[in-house]
């Protein structure tokens, strides 16, 4: 049986008693999820992470009553509220995920340019390589052909200085 807080302190947070017990149960859940995750990461930085025992821990990690309670108390204090309409919540959720959309759909914008830009670059330096290795071969052909002129020169001084 619950005592405190009272139901009457409750109703006067919450439009029904449905609505609440709606409200509790889902807050009720969250402080579980969030303490069996408070544990996992705990475990982690620990290094004694058991995804076994986590997942079915052996011990509980509050009475239901307790956790119930916390909820129920956390309501009356005004932390947890519910939507007094529900097309407003609807609503609200539409703009937040529209929003979260837009915002997606500028990052997909902002990368698709940044993609741009690096392929743009990446072309660019491909003429620059194409243009080095066509001016190296042409300086490696202009060595050659000069190694040659003085290979044969040299071989023209020696005939004359044989002679």
């Amino acid at each position: 049986m619950l005592l405190n807080p009272s139901i009457d302190r409750l109703l006067e947070k919450v439009n029904s008693k449905y609505s609440l017990v709606i409200l509790a149960s889902k807050r009720a859940h969250e402080i579980k999820e969030e303490e069996l995750q408070r544990k996992i990461d705990e475990n982690e930085r620990n290094g004694l992470l058991n995804k076994a025992k986590l997942r079915f821990p052996t011990h509980k990690i509050e009475r239901k009553e307790r956790v119930i309670s916390r909820a129920l108390e956390e309501i009356v204090e005004g932390k947890v509220t519910s939507h007094q309409d529900p097309e407003l919540k609807r609503a609200v959720v539409r703009l937040e995920e529209e929003a979260r959309d837009k915002h997606l759909l500028e990052l997909h914008k902002q990368l698709q340019e940044k993609a741009r830009e690096e392929t743009e670059r990446a072309k660019t330096l491909e003429r620059q390589n194409k243009q080095k290795r066509l001016e190296l071969e042409e300086a490696q052909l202009n060595l050659a052909n000069m190694a040659a002129i003085l290979s044969d020169d040299n071989f023209d001084d020696l005939t004359v200085d044989e002679a």
